[in-house]
């Protein structure tokens, strides 16, 4: 036999296997076999792989251990900020964006102006979206970047019968006559109760009895530092606000113990007085004494809340000390900068009047309140 003749051979039956293989009926059934063979491998394998996933995250868990010192005790909760909070922290941030508050009650423009001073961002052009509207409350902690242009244009925006609270802080560089005269100019400001200047070193008597003559319904008044108010604007304060409950005249080195003590037995609402940093006023022992039995022949009794005074240690003398203590309704005693025996004769004296045991306790209304001996020699 040849070798031709012993070449191997292709059965006929494989031949006729693979002729039933072709076709397009037959490839286009290859190719769907093909492709559920395919996604049936690929679960399979994500399978896998998301279990071996849970497997691994269930071993970490087990095998975490805390980074922090258990020695240095319990970790501080933080707290969680309000949503309020943090929209006011990104709108005092983008406050130069804002084109207007309208329809914003008053009372949270006046949260957003105190975050805009803290950051010393209220510039003019920022302080007059807080104008608009006849707002009841403007309250401005900071006024340094206004000036007295500015300040005149604010307050004859803002002074209007709907405005009950005015609250200007370090205004002394843009407040002065003029913008005191524009608070009067639009006639009386029968709503307005609370008005505070501070730092207004420009303000006179004149412009202040103006501003005044404005407010019959005034309860509360807050000049510091107001260099320029002498005692004549004193002497017209009974007259000018008959309702006035509180004073604050620190730091108004124009003011003298003579008028005080010729003002204060005709101011009978008043029952808070602040008179820190004023030297005359120390050095007098007859104010003293009056300002407290002044307040302690009123009708309601002792109706004192604040006393304070930046007092030298050998200007008080017993009757001072004794007067002080025998406020039977006394709620609040602030007496920095004088010697230990003040504090001690208000307790062993007027024991009905302060607590004893615990200084700084602050009770309920009807009890007796608290003692500010900070700083005290």
């Amino acid at each position: 036999m040849s070798r031709a003749g012993t070449r191997s051979r292709v059965p006929w039956t494989n031949h006729s296997a693979r002729a039933r293989t072709l076709g397009p009926w037959s490839s286009a059934m290859e190719l769907v076999n093909a492709r559920e063979k395919a996604q049936h491998d690929r679960q399979a394998k994500l399978h896998g792989i998301k279990g071996a996933t849970e497997e691994e995250h269930l071993e970490d868990e087990a095998e975490w251990q805390p980074r922090r010192d258990p020695s240095l005790g319990p970790h501080p909760q933080e707290t969680v900020r309000s949503l309020f909070d943090t929209c006011l922290d990104v709108l005092t941030t983008y406050v130069d964006c804002v084109e207007s508050l309208w329809g914003i009650p008053d009372v949270i423009k006046v949260r957003l102006a105190t975050s805009v001073c803290s950051r010393r961002k209220m510039s003019p052009e920022v302080v007059r979206l807080f104008t608009v509207g006849s707002p009841t409350e403007m309250q401005l902690p900071d006024c340094t970047q206004l000036d007295s242009v500015v300040l005149r244009e604010i307050v004859q925006q803002v002074a209007t019968e709907r405005l009950q609270r005015l609250e200007l802080g370090f205004c002394g560089r843009g407040f002065g006559d003029e913008a005191a005269a524009l608070m009067a100019a639009g006639g009386p400001l029968r709503g307005l109760e609370v008005l505070a200047l501070e730092g207004a070193y420009r303000l006179s008597d004149a412009g202040l009895e103006k501003a005044l003559s404005a407010t019959p319904s005034l309860t509360w008044l807050a000049v510091p530092q107001s260099s320029r108010l002498t005692g004549a604007l004193l002497e017209k304060l009974p007259s000018l606000v008959p309702g006035l409950v509180h004073l604050n005249l620190a730091d108004c080195r124009g003011i003298g113990a003579d008028s005080l003590v010729a003002v204060l037995p005709r101011m009978s609402a008043l029952t808070t007085l602040k008179l820190d940093f004023i030297p005359e006023v120390g050095g007098t022992e007859a104010a003293l004494r009056l300002m407290v039995a002044s307040h302690c022949s009123n009708d309601g009794g002792a109706a004192i809340l604040f006393f304070t005074a930046v007092v030298p240690p050998e200007q008080v003398d017993d009757a001072v000390l004794v007067a002080v203590g025998s406020l039977k309704e006394l709620r609040e005693l602030s007496i920095r900068c004088c010697q230990v025996r003040l504090l001690v004769v208000c307790f062993e004296g007027g024991a009905h009047a302060l607590p004893h045991k615990d200084r700084q306790r602050q009770q309920g209304p009807d009890g007796p309140g608290r003692v500010a001996a900070a700083t005290c020699r």
